[in-house]
């Protein structure tokens, strides 16, 4: 319980208001009528999820004591939907086993790096949380340096004219929702019956090509679609972010489980794919390939237990794990650990296409 003077430190008093405060948001859409309204209770919605998110890695952060790489020896790309994060708890965050997995990277030097089609706010909230060097934002089109805490944007001018009339125009369409944290890119929803779906492609491409917004392109999510200029992309942001944090010459890995991951993976030495993503995917020549057995987060933890394959640093992680106990209100659905069997060693026999152990 909070003391007399207000101060809440378990978190228990604004975990329940940030609930309380989804809870509302949601029925809010589900009630709103299409325009305004449904446009304020979107961004109601918006705001409370980030504060659940904000409150889970914080603790997260302070539990698995996470802290900045000084001297690092390798670079990782991180995706963040369906691999650092889900939704499992009605907002999107990483659990105990992603943040292990963050600190098992950080015990063994490999800077992170986030590489996402999230908007940049949401990847300077998340390298600050989990106390990341950078990242990259919106498929490419923007990079948040942490390090000097300069944020760039990397859409072209002709982009950056054709995403202002586009974000305009979908303004006067009914149903339609913007998440406004999205400033390189638009990310659109359309509202049935309170809930949140996506432009589907076909309907996508109709509308860039009716309007002729011919340096746009777009990614389909299961609850919206981004539309972003089209010379933007992931791999090309990396390079970005690598050379501002003079990074580029050490050795890179990348994580990631979607199209829009393919251009990064075949730039890094070695790939990490998760257990049913990118089934076509072919290793270049010089690559090892890892396809987990595992999904999401479970699958990070097998990625970083090989890119630090350190058993007194594995132990040390697990020692931590051990020790936690959980505030009450902490999600259930966030609070499992990686199993027993995932703190052994992988193989370290040598392959240009590896599977797990």
């Amino acid at each position: 319980m909070p003391r007399e003077d207000g101060h809440d430190p378990t978190g228990t008093v604004a975990w329940h208001r940030a609930q309380t405060e989804l809870r509302g948001a949601h029925d809010e859409l589900a009630a709103a009528l299409p325009g305004i309204a449904c446009q304020a209770a979107y961004t109601r919605l918006l705001v409370a999820q980030r504060r659940c998110t904000a409150l889970v890695h914080r603790w997260l952060a302070e539990a698995l004591h996470l802290e900045r790489v000084v001297d690092p020896r390798a670079v990782l790309s991180l995706d963040v939907d369906g691999v650092l994060e889900d939704e499992a708890a009605g907002f999107s965050s990483t659990g105990v086993i992603g943040a292990a997995a963050l600190r098992l990277l950080q015990l063994g030097r490999v800077a992170v790096l986030l590489n996402t089609g999230r908007s940049l706010a949401a990847v300077r909230d998340r390298v600050q949380q989990f106390a990341l060097p950078g990242g990259v934002g919106s498929f490419g089109a923007s990079m948040w340096d942490d390090i000097f805490l300069h944020r760039s944007s990397l859409v072209s001018d002709r982009g950056k004219e054709q995403l202002r009339a586009f974000r305009s125009l979908l303004r006067t369409e009914p149903g339609l929702v913007q998440d406004p944290s999205h400033e390189e890119s638009i990310r659109v929803s359309q509202v049935v019956d309170g809930e949140l779906l996506p432009i589907a492609g076909p309907e996508a491409r109709a509308l860039l090509d009716r309007h002729g917004f011919t340096d746009l392109t777009f990614w389909v999510a299961p609850k919206h679609t981004d539309f972003v200029d089209r010379r933007a992309d992931k791999s090309t942001g990396l390079v970005r972010l690598r050379e501002e944090l003079a990074l580029n010459s050490l050795p890179l890995a990348a994580m990631g489980d979607g199209t829009c991951d393919v251009a990064t993976l075949r730039t890094a030495s070695r790939a990490f794919v998760p257990a049913a993503a990118l089934p076509s995917y072919v290793p270049t020549r010089s690559q090892t390939l890892v396809r987990s057995r595992f999904l999401g987060e479970q699958a990070l933890w097998d990625g970083a237990r090989r890119l630090v394959p350190d058993a007194p640093l594995q132990r040390r992680v697990r020692a931590t794990l051990e020790g936690i106990v959980f505030p009450e209100w902490f999600p259930p659905s966030q609070r499992r650990t990686p199993p027993q069997a995932h703190f052994r060693l992988p193989s370290m026999r040598r392959s240009r296409l590896s599977t797990p152990s």
